[in-house]
C-alpha cells in the first residue's frame, strides 16, 4: 500500500503493483493515478475504522483537540 500526494508518486505506486491512496484536496489532479482518494488522513483512518481520538493521540499519549 501507498500513500501519497502527488499525481506522479500515485503513478509510481501503481507501476509498482502497489495499492495506492492518495491524500490530497486535488481530486482531479490524482484521478485515474490512485486506487482510493482521501481529502486527509484523518479520513483514512476514519475509513479503517479508527476513532479521531486514536488518531489525534499525541506520542505522550495525551488527545489533541479537535
Amino acid at each position: 500500500v501507498v500513500l501519497e500526494d502527488s499525481p506522479a508518486g500515485c503513478a509510481s505506486g501503481r507501476a509498482a503493483g502497489a495499492t495506492v491512496i492518495a491524500v490530497t484536496h486535488d481530486v482531479d489532479a490524482v484521478r485515474g493515478h490512485a486506487d482510493h482518494v482521501f481529502p486527509d488522513l484523518y479520513a483514512v483512518g476514519r475509513a479503517l475504522g479508527l476513532r479521531v481520538e486514536e488518531i489525534a493521540t499525541s506520542s505522550t499519549g495525551t488527545h489533541s483537540a479537535l
